[in-house]
């Protein structure tokens, strides 16, 4: 929160929200402050928080393949992430947990519901849902299971 990189306001065009922005603008002065409806807010951090679940599951994936050729994986993520395009954020394998793929609330959390909203619109996420197979192959902790308001084994399909 302290290093957000765009704080982002959803809701209706009110001095409420003005009030808001006011308030976030008075505690970080330098940081972009994106105001949108609230349907567009949501969707905004749906979108990076699939993007990042989407990369660690890629980098896993990678990491799998590196292995099998007998590859230098530290060099070959040197080599990856020297593409200023690349970045190097959610490229750790294992992550920061010591665990392959990605765990914890949000991820998960927001990977499924973006995956099942998607089928209610008619439109198949092949890859949202390859990105959470390839998590549940090589993810040995289900930690998300003990998360209240994660991911419930109903939710997995």
């Amino acid at each position: 929160f302290i290093n957000a990189s765009r704080i982002v306001l959803g809701g209706k065009k009110t001095s409420a929200l003005s009030k808001v922005e006011n308030l976030y603008r008075e505690r970080f002065p330098h940081t972009k402050i994106i105001k949108t409806d609230f349907a567009t807010a949501q969707l905004i951090k749906y979108m990076a928080n699939c993007f990042f679940a989407t990369k660690v599951s890629f980098m896993n994936e990678m990491k799998q393949i590196s292995d099998a050729l007998d590859a230098d994986w530290e060099k070959a993520l040197e080599g990856f992430i020297t593409d200023g395009r690349i970045g190097n954020s959610h490229i750790d394998v294992p992550g920061h947990d010591g665990s392959l793929g990605f765990g914890g609330k949000c991820f998960p959390k927001d990977l499924n519901a973006m995956i099942q909203r998607s089928l209610e619109l008619g439109i198949d996420p092949k890859v949202m849902k390859a990105a959470w197979e390839k998590n549940l192959e090589v993810r040995k902790n289900l930690d998300w299971y003990d998360i209240e308001g994660a991911v419930t084994k109903k939710e997995l399909k």
